[in-house]
């Protein structure tokens, strides 16, 4: 998969950077997001992490402009202190999920399998998935 990594925190973003490269993806990790919306206009991504607050931007901001230009993207949004309200709100808007900092291993590797089924169901011509509907089941198997 291709993934791009929005965060201002250089530490974590290098973290997941490496988790992500480990299990064989190819990433490009940015600190805002204007620089993430300039790699967009030219780099093609699947999936975008995104911090909830990537710099001066809301994510919810990136999330809306990205969804809107890239809807084929699917996006995470990262939060170091979010509230369920602000979760809901993101899954609404079209967030692909929603992950609570300092996200674990086995929260990546689940998000990704679901971004991986997600993905394949595109290119078999079924139609895509509400993210509300993917939480629910992810959730429902005892996810995150």
């Amino acid at each position: 998969m291709r993934i791009l990594v929005v965060e201002r925190d250089a530490i974590f973003g290098a973290d997941l950077t490496a988790q992500l490269e480990e299990a064989g993806h190819a990433v490009a990790a940015v600190g805002s997001a204007g620089e993430a919306l300039a790699r967009l206009g030219w780099e093609e991504f699947d999936v975008m992490f995104s911090a909830l607050r990537p710099g001066s931007h809301r994510g919810v901001n990136l999330l809306a402009e990205s969804r809107s230009r890239w809807p084929r993207m699917l996006v995470v949004l990262l939060a170091g202190s979010g509230t369920v309200e602000e979760a809901v709100s993101a899954l609404h808007e079209g967030a692909f999920d929603y992950l609570r900092l300092l996200v674990r291993t086995e929260q990546v590797r689940r998000v990704l399998d679901l971004v991986g089924q997600q993905l394949a169901l595109r290119t078999s011509g079924t139609g895509v998935q509400d993210p509300v509907e993917y939480a629910r089941v992810l959730a429902a198997e005892g996810g995150y």
